[in-house]
């Protein structure tokens, strides 16, 4: 292999190496942020995840860190509700039920890669979502107009939560 692939090579090494043991160790690389805006998956739990539940609705949730607002959870769940509308090329999108909710998970022992699992007690929302072609009654919202405000109400949130929820949720979660 010639010197100047070897070394490109090398380097996207490292470089996928440093993002694998930032998003391994539970930190965000992202923004620093306590729930950034983007899907939350099994390795990274912090984010939003949507299901759709009929053909013109949809169950959002977003989680985030114990530091994480509930004020910031249903920014990212409300950005998500509007950004669905959009992709599926629906005008007008409702909110219906608002759930805030918590999810619990106990410090583990090392395991056989000697390795112990973090606590990672975390908050939740979850909106119960209806997508229409045209505002059936007065809380139906456009999806395009509200998703830029939504990003935007986003970019400029920086605020976490208050230390009184940082005790609810270790109550909730019976001290863990």
């Amino acid at each position: 292999m010639p010197k100047h692939l070897r070394s490109i090579s090398s380097a996207v090494l490292c470089c996928g190496l440093v993002v694998t043991l930032g998003a391994c160790s539970g930190a965000d690389l992202s923004t620093g942020s306590i729930a950034p805006y983007g899907a939350a998956n099994s390795f990274y739990p912090y984010g939003f995840q949507d299901t759709a539940v009929a053909e013109n609705q949809h169950r959002v949730t977003a989680s985030g860190s114990g530091r994480a607002s509930k004020a910031r959870l249903e920014k990212i769940a409300l950005t998500r509700a509007a950004e669905i509308g959009v992709d599926k090329k629906k005008p007008y999108f409702k909110v219906g039920t608002v759930t805030h909710g918590v999810v619990c998970s106990k410090k583990t022992a090392a395991t056989h890669k000697g390795r112990d699992s973090p606590e990672n007690n975390r908050p939740t929302v979850t909106l119960d979502v209806t997508y229409s072609d045209t505002a059936l009654d007065p809380e139906f919202r456009e999806s395009k107009a509200s998703l830029a405000e939504y990003k935007a109400a986003m970019d400029a949130d920086t605020g976490s939560a208050e230390a009184s929820q940082l005790d609810e949720l270790k109550a909730q979660c019976g001290g863990v």
